[in-house]
């Protein structure tokens, strides 16, 4: 996820180690992330699960709550706590090569904006595609996420006209991905291959989840029009 540590050098010691790179959605080989290949690396995922912070279920291997920044890790995961639609909302803890716990504290800009002003009155309203008034908005309603956007072009960029902006919502995760995000740290035993993508592309929020040696984690996507 772009949050952590430079990739170089974990991809440096992964390689090191006999690990593997896993692209993301996007096929970004510069935004991959890496894979741990060794059969022991996450020895607990087997183990029993528990509910950590924000009533969430993660595997053993994920403290109740989250750890000590530069504490000592054992077991290379991804631990959230939360249950915010936007992964950067909530608390994340990685374990990664190093052994150490690495803590990043939420840094989205609205956390749980909910239904505000400029939301209209359902998700189906929003999911037509129709003009918005307010750029910006972010409306959460049950069926999912959707936003007031600017379309934008490839590298992000804007369109010299100033189109209208657009509801944009996300669109439901392929076949065989729970219908709600997973969080970062819970079981799982779906197909390492099953890309995840909850969101869409340009929708504030959107992540992609793969399922890796038995717990979900996930990866940010690039930037919005893929620059």
């Amino acid at each position: 996820m772009p949050r952590r540590a430079p990739l170089l050098t974990v991809l440096a010691a992964l390689l090191a180690c006999g690990g593997s790179v896993r692209p993301n959605a996007t096929g970004n080989d510069a935004a991959s992330r890496p894979v741990d290949a060794s059969a022991d690396a996450r020895a607990n995922d087997a183990g029993p699960r528990h509910e950590a912070d924000g009533g969430v279920t993660l595997v053993a291997a994920c403290p109740l709550s989250p750890p000590v920044d530069r504490s000592h890790c054992s077991t290379i995961v991804d631990c959230e706590y939360g249950s915010n639609f936007d992964v950067t909302c909530d608390t994340l803890a990685i374990c990664d090569i190093s052994h150490k716990w690495t803590v990043e504290l939420p840094s989205c800009a609205a956390p749980d904006p909910g239904l505000g002003a400029g939301c209209p009155a359902s998700f189906s309203v929003a999911n037509a595609g129709g003009s918005c008034t307010v750029p910006g908005v972010i409306c959460d309603f049950p069926e999912g996420r959707c936003a007031c956007e600017v379309p934008t072009y490839g590298g992000g960029q804007q369109d010299a006209a100033q189109p209208a902006p657009l509801w944009l919502c996300a669109t439901p995760p392929a076949a065989g991905c729970p219908s709600t995000r997973p969080r970062n740290g819970e079981a799982c035993s779906v197909s390492s291959n099953l890309e995840c993508i909850y969101g869409a592309d340009c929708l504030p929020g959107s992540v992609t989840m793969f399922c890796m040696n038995g717990s979900w984690a996930g990866d940010l996507p690039p930037p919005c029009g893929g620059g």
